[in-house]
């Protein structure tokens, strides 16, 4: 098995961040891996406007996952039709094509 010998490297330390939330608001935690911003790959590329983006969704109201916020990530990220995102999910691929992704939305 090939060895990884360049950067990045996957790190057990914790990078921890601590920021004041107002109480009077509805405040959600957006928790994923890298495979969340892969897919949105061609349409958004930039820090912010990706943050801004999944900002949106996970607010929105009426998202038809019934609450399911993360579902709502991961469809959006997709982008297309539901019959077309079906395919890019099951379709049988020769070679890697979809990263793994979790997305854990937390609201607190």
């Amino acid at each position: 098995m090939a060895r990884n010998k360049t950067p990045p490297y996957v790190s057990s330390m914790p990078e921890v961040r601590h920021r004041k939330l107002d109480k009077s608001v509805t405040n959600k935690v957006i928790v994923a891996t890298d495979g969340l911003r892969d897919l949105y790959q061609g349409r958004l590329t930039a820090t912010g406007d990706l943050i801004k983006r999944w900002v949106h969704v996970v607010m929105a109201e009426g998202d038809g996952f019934g609450g399911h916020k993360a579902l709502s990530l991961a469809s959006d990220g997709l982008g297309e039709e539901l019959d077309a995102k079906s395919m890019r999910l099951t379709i049988d691929l020769d070679g890697a094509w979809l990263d793994d992704t979790t997305i854990i939305v937390i609201t607190i």
